[in-house]
């Protein structure tokens, strides 16, 4: 069996792969077969990247998942799509190198992909949103993303990159404490700014 993977879908998934969790099979990029369509999947728990890669030729059904450290290396220069091919019951080949796939089993995403988005603002990891629009710019699009707010429960992710490449990802909002404003500008503006009717008009 052998498929081709964009080098560039690659590196934008393995963005969202875990560095340190220790759910080993969070650590690789989900590569499930079925027939003429793949679909290329990495999460980290927070935010989730899933991609449908159509291939001009059936492929026999199959499910594994690469380790990162095995997508940075192989798509390292690399410039035209990489052949993913089984060599063994245990060894794997992608472009020029040779892998064992991650012995786990890669949790079931498409539970948590929401149907619709309510427009409703939330707060998102500052981190997870630039590398939102670093992944978009990996696929060929600009260095930013549209996010679908969606409240408290996840929100939908999309940009001209990730479109190019029916593309999409999932980021999970923050789950925070209410913050005490009136505190929060007493201590960095002094007292009375807080209570100021016009703190702005004070600052002119």
């Amino acid at each position: 069996m052998s498929i081709t993977l964009s080098p560039d879908l690659l590196k934008a998934a393995i963005l969202f792969t875990s560095k340190e969790d220790p759910r080993y099979y969070l650590k690789g990029v989900s590569i499930q077969a079925t027939l003429a369509t793949v679909k290329v999947a990495a999460t980290d728990g927070h935010r989730l990247f899933v991609a449908r890669v159509c291939q001009e030729e059936n492929t026999e059904a199959f499910s594994i998942i690469i380790p990162s450290e095995t997508i940075a290396t192989a798509t390292k220069g690399a410039k035209y799509p990489l052949a993913l091919s089984k060599l063994s019951d245990t060894q794997w080949r992608l472009g020029d190198t040779i892998f064992t796939p991650v012995d786990g089993t890669f949790p079931e995403y498409s539970r948590i992909v929401p149907t619709s988005v309510s427009g409703e603002t939330a707060q998102y990891n500052p981190e997870y949103i630039a590398s939102l629009g670093k992944a978009n710019k990996l696929l060929g699009g600009s260095n930013a993303a549209t996010i679908g707010y969606n409240g408290d429960k996840p929100a939908l992710v999309t940009g001209d990159g990730y479109k190019a490449h029916n593309a999409l990802a999932v980021l999970m909002p923050m789950r925070s404490a209410k913050e005490d404003w009136s505190f929060i500008l007493t201590a960095a503006m002094g007292t009375g700014f807080a209570t100021s009717p016009d703190p702005i008009a004070l600052a002119a």
